[in-house]
């Protein structure tokens, strides 16, 4: 049983995204909610949402593109240890305190797996998916997401001069292009944005504001920065539209 510190989580459900790799488009594909009850995360509900339909809906000819069973299946575990995106969380394995620091998570601390996967991305090697959270707004009423951006790898070069200048708070731009939208950060580019928040920029364009959370010294390139997206509730509620909607069994 995963047991973490007994506060009030800020994190509301967990979704699924997942990336069509024949088109780029990217879609919302599964939607997680619980109870929080004394730092414990029970009755984990899974639900597959419309966005999952509309993918599917684009390859008639593979009714088995995203499940085997029906896209109104509902699944319900215990606790995280069971739950659909166990194999992705730090439920059943110990992390390195650098991870969490790097995450910008205090290492003296029990890991939250639902806190760390919604910072981490929860990818698994060689697949399309990815794990983003819902939030609730903060006491000024912000929503805040926190992540890293990806595929930084393809940018790295052997010399960054102008990134030993980063600092927390410093601005990131994004770059939208046809497939991904490139993050910017001074005269440099840091990385792409994790599907999601590539859809967040597309609906909220500035009022999606990003920064540098943190700098990380002494990692692999893909580690070195982590990001913080910004939106305030006046603008919008994230992830209201229909595609993040569960599918409601008929």
């Amino acid at each position: 049983m995963v047991t973490t510190q007994q506060k009030t989580s800020t994190i509301k459900a967990l979704f699924m995204g997942q990336t069509d790799l024949r088109t780029g488009l990217w879609f919302p594909i599964k939607k997680m909610t619980w109870k929080y009850i004394n730092g414990e995360y029970l009755d984990c509900v899974t639900r597959f949402t419309v966005g999952a339909q509309k993918l599917q809906s684009m390859y008639p000819n593979d009714p088995y593109l995203i499940t085997f069973g029906s896209l109104e299946r509902v699944r319900v575990a215990r606790n995280l240890s069971s739950c659909s995106f166990a194999n992705r969380m730090p439920v059943n394995r110990p992390v390195e305190p650098q991870m969490l620091e790097v995450l910008g998570l205090d290492p003296n601390s029990p890991v939250d797996p639902v806190e760390y996967v919604s910072r981490s991305g929860g990818y698994r090697h060689g697949d399309n998916n990815d794990l983003f959270p819902e939030v609730r707004a903060d006491e000024n009423g912000n929503y805040n997401f926190y992540f890293r951006p990806v595929s930084s790898y393809q940018f790295a070069s052997l010399t960054k001069p102008d990134l030993n200048s980063v600092v927390k708070g410093d601005r990131v731009r994004a770059i939208i292009g046809e497939s991904k939208t490139k993050l910017q950060c001074q005269s440099e580019i840091i990385g792409s944005t994790p599907g999601y928040i590539n859809e967040l920029i597309k609906q909220y364009q500035d009022a999606l504001e990003i920064t540098i959370e943190k700098v990380n010294r002494n990692v692999p390139v893909e580690y070195q920065f982590l990001c913080k997206a910004r939106l305030d509730n006046l603008k919008g509620k994230p992830f209201s539209e229909m595609e993040y909607q569960p599918i409601i069994a008929r």
